[in-house]
Parts: structure tokens; sequence; C-alpha cells
């Protein structure tokens, strides 16, 4: 669940609320996530944008555990 409902419908897909199905977090993630999912138009929306790595990636796979990519 979430309180941040509109910014979910409003989306377009990017957010998604998953819950504790790690197959389903999984599938979601690789959907969002993939690497070319999205960078072009990322880039031409905020081409100034410099977000430094924060590991949540990596601590959403750990969370994850041994189900993730198989």
């Amino acid at each position: 669940t979430t309180e941040w409902h509109e910014a979910v419908e409003a989306s377009a897909g990017r957010m998604v609320i998953v819950g504790l199905d790690r197959r389903r977090a999984s599938a979601e993630l690789a959907r969002v996530a993939a690497p070319a999912a999205g960078r072009d138009d990322v880039h031409g929306r905020v081409p100034s944008a410099v977000i430094a790595p924060s590991g949540a990636a990596a601590a959403i796979v750990q969370a994850l555990g041994a189900g993730v990519g198989g």
C-alpha cells in the first residue's frame, strides 16, 4: 500500500506497488529499470540532472534474495 496514490497513478507505469511478491517485484524491476527503458526520454527532459548512485538496486536485489533472475 502507499499514501502516494496520485504519484503512482500519474507515473505512466514507472511506479508500481508490488508488495512482498518476489517474482512480481523482480519482473517489475526488470521492466522499469531496463538499461534502455526511457533513457532518451529522461535525458531529453532533464539534461542537467546528475544523480549519484544510491545503491538502491543492489539493496532491492539483496532484499529479494535468491529469487532474483531465475
